[in-house]
């Protein structure tokens, strides 16, 4: 995946994770108990898990490279 793919699905999920926060804020009840909860949290955790792997290939390749 090259450089602009990787920019393309970062602002993906940053405007997926966005909407979700604002649905959220905007609720009537509490945070943890809004129906889209549960798909923030799993959606926010892949995007952490996600930037950690790339963090990952990133630091080997500049290891290999330095």
């Amino acid at each position: 995946m090259g450089q602009d793919d990787l920019i393309l699905v970062i602002g993906r999920m940053e405007r997926a994770i966005s909407r979700l926060e604002n649905s959220l804020a905007g609720a009537s009840v509490p945070k943890q108990e809004h129906p889209l909860f549960a798909d923030y949290d799993r959606l926010r955790k892949a995007a952490e898990d996600a930037i950690a792997r790339i963090d990952m290939m990133t630091n080997a390749g500049d290891k290999q490279n330095g």
